[in-house]
């Protein structure tokens, strides 16, 4: 059955402008017809056909878009931090296709029996070995040889996340991807490459991730972004926070206690992060499920650096959480006297928030709906269940990534 042909609304100046885009799912056959603004994220497209299907697919988070090839260009899949307003449908019938994520072949004559030779079990352990001792030369052959470097191996890494994890791999990154890795091909907890170099802190890994066209806007399945993770450990290291920034990460995300990256930072003792986090517009005041602001973390975890800085640029001390407790309170409750006394020596009108505009890098193009958005709404994931990871893996990620405390 062929693909029928696309139309496209005529808006008025205050409408989006919307095309209609068929959409095939070889897997389970099925064919949806979906109406897309180009402003609209291909992430969020991509979730709302997940969430009309008539069956679940495993690992739906590594489903993609892809647009077959058309009028002599390569098929490729959309990037999904992209809009689709950056593909050209008017020269092709708005027609997709939503598929595992595989290496895309642009090889000519293809030897299917050497490609099923390549991919024994014995190879791909091979592989990851090479990945995890930065032997890049070894890497590059293989793919070139045709090897399709995602996959999963035991542990449910992939081989980009796996080489995310080993610091200055710069070399092996580069040879995955341009092997054929998606860099946006997660592994079996939802993570990609970003995530993991995010929360282990790789300056180096990272910007490379980024250079090769990575979003810093990923989201796991809980929604969290490789800014969140970053955010994680005491031993973060604040040049990957700004440098996500300066990308135009997302700001405000949240985990399912309601807390967000300023929060976690205020756990860890994580100052520098703060400053950051502030300069590019987080909310100083934010609060979570139970009303805890920034500047209460500091008195549960008696973190007096974090509350001097929040409260020089602007925090309000007089906030309450929901069970009517200031920070002050807080801190007299659980004897945090360090964290009291920076509170109650503190003059307001000393306060100098930040009122410039941040610089963002000019490497990534900034459209007004980015802008606007600041990519990916957390919200578009965390309500679906298509896109969680297992309860067990939920648990272990809200353990780690939430648990700020009892008030």
């Amino acid at each position: 059955m062929e693909p029928s042909a696309s139309s496209a609304a005529t808006p008025s100046s205050d409408e989006p402008e919307m095309i209609n885009i068929q959409i095939y799912v070889p897997e389970i056959q099925v064919r949806k017809c979906l109406p897309v603004s180009l402003d609209d994220f291909v992430w969020d497209v991509k979730r709302k056909l997940l969430a009309t299907l008539p069956q679940a697919l495993s690992q739906a988070f590594n489903y993609g878009l892809f647009l077959p090839p058309c009028d002599g260009r390569a098929g490729k899949f959309l990037l999904e931090d992209r809009t689709f307003r950056d593909y050209p449908f008017h020269d092709c019938v708005a027609y997709l296709e939503l598929k595992y994520k595989k290496r895309v072949y642009k090889m000519l004559n293809l030897d299917e029996k050497q490609l099923k030779n390549l991919h024994t079990k014995s190879n791909l352990k091979k592989f990851m070995e090479y990945v995890q001792t930065k032997n890049s030369e070894k890497v590059e052959r293989m793919c070139t040889q045709g090897l399709d470097p995602n996959y999963h191996d035991a542990q449910g890494e992939t081989p980009l996340t796996l080489a995310a994890g080993v610091p200055n791999n710069r070399g092996v990154i580069v040879a995955l991807v341009g092997g054929g890795a998606h860099i946006d091909f997660r592994n079996s907890e939802g993570q990609t490459a970003m995530h993991k170099t995010a929360f282990l802190s790789s300056l180096e890994n990272a910007k490379t991730l980024i250079e090769l066209g990575a979003s810093p806007n990923y989201r796991d399945p809980i929604g969290l972004t490789p800014l969140y993770y970053n955010m994680l450990t005491t031993d973060s290291n604040d040049q990957v926070a700004e440098m996500l920034l300066r990308e135009a990460a997302d700001i405000g995300v949240t985990d399912m206690h309601g807390n967000h990256e300023i929060h976690q930072a205020c756990k860890n003792g994580l100052v520098k992060h703060v400053e950051h986090l502030l300069y590019f517009g987080a909310n100083i005041d934010a609060d979570n499920v139970n009303g805890n602001s920034p500047l209460h973390v500091c008195a549960v975890n008696n973190r007096a650096e974090c509350a001097r800085v929040l409260l020089f640029r602007g925090a309000n001390h007089m906030v309450v959480n929901k069970q009517d407790q200031t920070a002050l309170h807080v801190a007299h409750i659980i004897s945090n006297h360090q964290v009291a006394e920076v509170i109650q020596c503190h003059n307001p009108s000393a306060s100098v928030p930040y009122r410039g505009t941040p610089q963002y890098s000019t490497r990534r193009r900034l459209s007004s709906t980015l802008m606007r958005r600041r990519s990916l709404s957390q919200s578009s994931i965390c309500s679906h269940d298509i896109y969680r990871a297992p309860l067990h893996s939920r648990q272990n990620s809200a353990s780690s990534a939430s648990g700020i405390g009892m008030l």
